[in-house]
């Protein structure tokens, strides 16, 4: 099973060398983690070319949205929850800051790069991932 998971890391690498990568902070206190995520993003992978954004501004770039859970929001009731915007035709997967806090697990953040070439082939009805 080893080798399969090597095998899906290496094309992840090899479609992020090419692709870029937006990591966008979509909470409403914004702090240093964001840096943080992106540290651990090209630890993960070298070669990977990411750009911290606002905003999901580019509809046809890989955005990994980096969100607050369900629970803040109960215990922050005064704040709107940017999670129901839409995207419009933008490549979206939302991680939560709290997912990270528990240490930016290595299958977190391949699964999220994953998740993100899977819309991508499902937008475009292509397969890319498992060819």
């Amino acid at each position: 099973m080893k080798h399969g998971g090597d095998w899906l890391d290496k094309h992840i690498e090899e479609f992020f060398a090419t692709n870029q990568l937006n990591l966008i902070d979509n909470r409403i206190a914004r702090d240093e983690r964001i840096e943080d995520i992106k540290i651990a993003l090209v630890q993960l992978l070298p070669t990977v070319k990411i750009n911290i954004r606002p905003t999901v501004e580019d509809k046809f770039g890989y955005n990994l949205v980096v969100i607050n859970n369900k629970r803040y929001f109960q215990t922050h009731e005064d704040v709107k929850d940017n999670y129901a915007r839409d995207y419009q035709q933008a490549i979206v997967q939302h991680l939560t800051i709290d997912t990270f806090r528990k240490g930016a697990l290595r299958s977190t953040l391949i699964n999220s790069l994953k998740e993100l070439i899977i819309k991508k082939d499902l937008k475009e009805r292509s397969l890319s991932l498992y060819h």
